[in-house]
């Protein structure tokens, strides 16, 4: 699928007909219901983006960096029936994490072998797991991308054809480590007016 012509269904979908988050999120568990009533769980320009998104591509395998609730994957999935491999990713150097949470909502839509890591990428049971398929869509979400190691090891390990998705564009030093990114790998990437900008480039 051309760049373009996703990015212009996503743009459709997010202005033109937008879902009530309520009717994706209700299958999902969360670690503070209060959650459910915040501008960012009601925001239809957020979770329906991933959802519309894993409607529209076809994806055989995801790989997630930022691994937090499950909920931005587990929409995505719900929305995405050619998947068979997720690995997530959740690096040690942040805030103390449990995976149970995560892990309860991405199994909730996905009856596949789910892995995760927490810790860091050059461990070598992370490492086992993340070259052990090629990651056709990439989700990079509310990460402090301020360079390019991720992105980097992410485009190592994808095919032609495959999705990088980049969140939090609106973040200056995000959208400047983006841009750069797409220069290098002389590659087109769009923004799309999410919740927090959202960049997509295609290998």
């Amino acid at each position: 699928m051309l760049l373009n012509e996703l990015t212009t269904y996503l743009k459709d979908r997010l202005n033109k007909k937008p879902l009530n988050p309520r009717h994706i999120l209700s299958q999902f568990k969360l670690n503070n219901e209060d959650y459910r009533h915040s501008y960012e769980y009601t925001d239809p320009r957020y979770y329906p983006f991933f959802y519309y998104l894993g409607k529209k591509i076809k994806p055989s395998n995801l790989l997630e960096f930022g691994l937090e609730m499950g909920i931005e994957s587990g929409c995505f999935i719900h929305g995405c029936k050619t998947l068979n491999g997720y690995l997530g990713f959740k690096s040690l150097l942040q805030n103390y994490w449990s995976p149970r949470l995560a892990l309860c909502n991405i199994k909730n839509v996905l009856n596949k072998k789910i892995d995760y890591w927490y810790g860091d990428t050059e461990d070598p049971e992370f490492i086992k797991a993340f070259l052990s398929k090629k990651w056709d869509c990439v989700l990079m979400l509310k990460s402090n991308l301020t360079n390019r190691y991720y992105l980097d090891l992410a485009w190592n390990q994808m095919p032609i054809g495959g999705y990088l998705i980049v969140d939090n564009i609106k973040s200056i030093e995000i959208n400047n480590c983006f841009k750069d990114f797409c220069i290098i790998k002389n590659r087109e990437g769009n923004f799309l007016d999410t919740r927090y900008g959202t960049g997509i480039i295609i290998k």
